[in-house]
């Protein structure tokens, strides 16, 4: 296990509450959209954020004991990310926030664009661009 992973599990472990929306930045499209459900959901009490936390915790030591870990940070971002998402989609099913099915119906509707996250939101959505919103 590299020290700056190391680090990152050190300050995860530390965290008590989120973080703020402030405090972040993201290299893909994808990272946002999953740190702002992931937050979204904690928000609406879903689940409590140490459950998320220890599944994330998790999911970057498995990361880190499987696989050749970038030292470059684009590839530490990615990496960290890709734990994420998969610590909050074991979250959504341990939890019973989501089965099996209906993980794969939303992760489908996310890819194929008919699900943008626009539905977490908060304020005004209106905007100009020629697509429609669906609310689900």
């Amino acid at each position: 296990m590299t020290d700056d992973l190391r680090a990152v599990i050190g300050d995860v472990r530390e965290a008590t509450e989120p973080p703020g929306e402030d405090d972040v930045a993201f290299d893909a499209p994808w990272q946002a959209r999953a740190f702002a459900l992931t937050v979204a959901l904690r928000r609406t009490g879903e689940f409590p954020w140490d459950a998320f936390q220890t599944r994330l915790v998790e999911e970057l030591e498995a990361s880190a004991d499987t696989a050749d870990v970038s030292t470059d940070a684009t590839g530490a971002e990615a990496a960290y990310y890709e734990a994420w998402l998969a610590a909050f989609e074991r979250l959504l099913l341990e939890e019973g926030v989501l089965d099996d099915e209906a993980l794969a119906e939303r992760a489908a509707a996310f890819a194929s664009g008919e699900r943008d996250a626009s539905e977490f939101v908060v304020g005004d959505r209106g905007h100009d661009h020629d697509h429609a919103h669906h609310d689900h």
